[in-house]
């Protein structure tokens, strides 16, 4: 297997475990999900948001900070990044920004480093805007990227209520 293969597969099956073990939120209903912001005097931004999540009892089971990743459109199969999308606040984005940080930072330039072609595989997938998503799978592997690189404990999908076309991903740390 090629140092690329070897390198998704173990991301994807990072991505595996998390919804595995973080399943009981993931598939929670919206009502069970609050959205609240908070001042916090040591992040540059000024503030941060976070996701309670609640049981059926209404008790809280769980509380994680919580940012924008992007947004695919069904339809279309395009994939924005948070940072690209101008209706977001800068705020929201904080965990797409430092994966396309991540992806300028990637040198792709000296082919004597052991992970170049993998780099030379993530640095367009990283730094452009928009993406044309082909399958199931290739959203995977941008998700399972993303989760490795931002170091969350999960990436929570959410299906826009008023239209089934676009779906929300959020970073859940």
């Amino acid at each position: 297997m090629s140092n690329i293969n070897y390198y998704l597969k173990s991301k994807l099956d990072f991505y595996d475990k998390s919804n595995e073990e973080y399943k009981h939120l993931i598939c929670i209903k919206k009502e069970q999900l609050e959205y609240k912001e908070y001042e916090n005097n040591d992040n540059m931004l000024g503030h941060e948001h976070y996701i309670v999540f609640k049981n059926t009892k209404n008790k809280e089971i769980y509380r994680g900070t919580v940012a924008k990743l992007g947004l695919f459109y069904k339809k279309s199969k395009i994939w924005v990044w948070a940072w690209a999308n101008p209706t977001y606040a800068v705020s929201d984005t904080y965990g797409a920004r430092n994966i396309l940080l991540y992806g300028l930072d990637l040198n792709i330039n000296d082919n004597t480093i052991p992970t170049f072609y993998i780099d030379l595989y993530q640095k367009p997938i990283f730094t452009s805007s928009r993406l044309y998503i082909k399958n199931q799978t290739m959203l995977d592997i941008i998700i399972s990227l993303s989760l490795g690189i931002t170091k969350a404990k999960f990436i929570l999908p959410d299906v826009n209520e008023n239209t089934s076309d676009l779906v929300d991903y959020y970073l859940v740390y």
